[in-house]
């Protein structure tokens, strides 16, 4: 099996993580960079206006060259992340050629909740794919309804290395509340409620600060977290939230496997699967209000701290004990495609 990814080939990007995978299981796979294109295009100016005003002529060069590489890796099957940058077109050849094609969205096929999680191109293009994967059961479901296509459920997971964790495991505790994240009105709602009610919390990610002003309850480091950084951050403070766009309601994101995998304490919205991965008050907390919220941060910083280290051994433990990692979900990923494919 030859799997041609196309999507993002960022180095923390999920894409670039499944290339990693797949090859320590002696997958042959390679990366067509679709969003560089579409990155290179924007940084022009005019070119940003084009976009908005239904000009697709980088859409049929991305297609043009995506052909291309098609012919020159020859693959099996054509995995697309999320597929923003390719038109119906592209899509019509690719299916000519009877290549098996796959699209995994790590947002949500029908509902954006940003600019960056979809566009017309997936509206267009859902229904040519011979198969659909998703992280969340609901969605499955949703997709199959409406589509008539296949759809599996792969998970998220963590990509977290032995031996960063053995380096930053013993570090110092940090008695906050902490969220990382892109900022939003809804999050940010939530982070002033925190504050509002006395709540020590830090938070990270870039542009908060259009969001949120410093107090003596509120850090904000307008930063994006990668590498051993992310994992020292997740692990050291006392209390990790976890705060889901609407794509995610009543499913997971990727914190809620990497939260666990450090051996951090997640505190994260009901409504949610994570019970049908972790163990609920033993391995992570859920909150029902942002009243409940408040309250279980409070709990949670306060509690001791013999407790808090049964919760990170429990957190670490379930995700290791239970392959949650991306290897693992790489050989989910080729039982998935055999299993349609044969």
């Amino acid at each position: 099996m030859k799997i041609l990814i196309v999507g993002a080939n960022k180095p923390h990007s999920l894409e670039k993580i499944y290339l990693k995978n797949l090859s320590k299981i002696s997958i042959e796979a390679a990366i067509f960079d679709s969003r560089s294109y579409i990155d290179e295009y924007r940084r022009i100016y005019i070119n940003k206006f084009k976009l908005m005003a239904g000009n697709k002529s980088i859409y049929k060069l991305i297609g043009k060259k995506l052909l291309n590489e098609i012919e020159l890796f020859k693959p099996t099957v054509i995995l697309v992340f999320k597929g923003m940058e390719l038109d119906f077109q592209t899509l019509y050849k690719i299916k000519e050629l009877n290549i098996f094609l796959v699209n995994y969205n790590p947002d949500h096929p029908f509902f954006f909740s940003g600019l960056g999680s979809g566009n017309d191109n997936i509206i267009r293009n859902n229904e040519i794919y011979d198969l659909h994967l998703t992280y969340g059961k609901a969605i499955k479901i949703e997709i199959e309804k409406k589509l008539g296509i296949p759809c599996e459920v792969l998970p998220f997971g963590y990509e977290l290395e032995n031996d960063i964790f053995t380096q930053i495991k013993n570090i110092n505790e940090v008695q906050r509340v902490c969220f990382i994240g892109h900022p939003d009105r809804s999050r940010a709602s939530k982070i002033k409620y925190l504050v509002k009610n006395n709540i020590p919390i830090t938070v990270f990610g870039n542009n908060w600060s259009r969001y949120l002003n410093d107090n003596q309850n509120l850090q904000i480091y307008n930063q994006s977290l990668y590498g051993r950084a992310y994992w020292e951050v997740l692990r050291k403070y006392r209390v990790q939230l976890n705060l889901f766009r609407g794509h995610n309601e009543n499913t997971h994101n990727m914190r809620s496997f990497e939260v666990p995998a450090v051996g951090g304490i997640m505190l994260a919205p009901s409504k949610n699967d994570h019970s049908s991965f972790f163990i609920k008050n033993h391995s992570f907390f859920e909150y029902f209000s942002d009243e409940d919220m408040a309250d279980k941060c409070n709990q949670l910083l306060k509690m001791k701290k013999e407790e808090i280290n049964n919760i990170r051994e429990n957190s670490r433990r379930i995700s290791l004990n239970n392959s949650y990692s991306y290897l693992s979900r790489s050989k989910q990923l080729i039982a998935l495609l055999k299993k349609h494919i044969m």
